[in-house]
């Protein structure tokens, strides 16, 4: 399911699988049916905090929904170089959200 080319979003330094019917089958709990999941960590980050986890569910970057992985890029290389950002994500069940920024 993850291919290193394809599935990299180097920002975050992880790797991210979208959200289609197989991930919703296989995570029937989740709360919205669009997002990326966080399948593993893949380098560093440009932003200070590695808060994100393998198995968080990211639906929006600074209010923007998230619908695929070439969104997650486009979002995060908008920001301007010392913006930092706010990740809307599930995890263990619950929605919250990450401040993230630029080190």
């Amino acid at each position: 399911m993850v291919d290193p080319t394809k599935n990299l979003v180097p920002e975050l330094g992880i790797l991210a699988v979208e959200i289609d019917k197989k991930v919703v089958e296989m995570l029937p709990d989740l709360r919205k049916q669009y997002g990326v999941v966080v399948a593993a960590r893949a380098g560093d980050s440009v932003f200070s905090s590695g808060a994100l986890e393998v198995g968080d569910v990211i639906y929006a970057v600074n209010t923007e929904p998230i619908t695929s992985i070439q969104a997650l890029r486009s979002a995060l290389r908008a920001l301007q170089d010392s913006e930092s950002v706010v990740l809307q994500i599930e995890r263990d069940g619950r929605l919250q959200y990450l401040t993230l920024e630029t080190e």
